[in-house]
């Protein structure tokens, strides 16, 4: 369990630099130049610009993974959300596994740090309402991506093999009872994983 664990969190490092790099890339690329012929150039750039510092990095922050600043835990952590939601086209279900490994991951570093079992209650709160927060940023770009869809109604339909199309209101009551869903879910998923990690650490 503890390889397969740890095997996750270093590509979780891995990809962020690949990931940070190659959106900078393509910022870049989107700001000045547009060309279309250019668009790969500038993110194959970012991706080995992010390669590079893995090879820097990598070894050292993932033989001491419970030992790496929040900060950048926190950075890696969003890079990693954007990277599911761009991979899934959007569908913001499975940016729940990564409020799962980060509850995981947070859980057994309290273990290894330390700290106070009085204080397990408190960092626990707030690590669940990091990844809250940001599922709820992603279901927000979730919901413009798909109002901003003229075809979203028959899509829909498609989707829940309606015999006609929804209308607009029901559009936005998907929409809305959806992402609250998920958003509770996270919460609640990442404050459960937690204390399963403080109890399973040994394992």
């Amino acid at each position: 369990m503890n390889r397969i664990f740890n095997i996750l969190v270093g590509m979780a490092i891995g990809i962020a630099p690949l990931l940070l790099f190659g959106l900078v890339s393509v910022g870049i690329w989107n700001t000045t130049d547009k060309a279309e012929n250019h668009f790969f150039i500038y993110l194959i750039s970012g991706i080995i610009i992010g390669t590079i510092i893995d090879g820097f990095l990598l070894k050292k922050y993932v033989t001491k993974i419970y030992e790496i600043p929040l900060w950048i835990l926190a950075v890696v952590y969003l890079l990693l959300n954007i990277g599911v939601f761009g991979f899934f086209m959007g569908f913001p279900v499975f940016n729940l596994f990564c409020g799962l490994l980060a509850g995981f991951y947070y859980g057994k570093r309290m273990v290894y740090q330390q700290i106070d079992p009085d204080l397990y209650s408190k960092y626990t709160d707030k690590i669940s309402w990091f990844t809250t927060i940001t599922m709820s940023f992603i279901c927000l770009a979730s919901a413009l991506i798909a109002l901003s869809d003229k075809y979203i109604t028959g899509n829909v339909q498609g989707m829940l093999n309606l015999d006609t199309e929804p209308s607009q209101s029901i559009i936005w009551l998907i929409i809305l009872l959806g992402g609250f869903f998920l958003i509770a879910i996270q919460y609640f998923i990442t404050k459960f994983i937690i204390g399963k990690a403080i109890t399973k650490v040994g394992l």
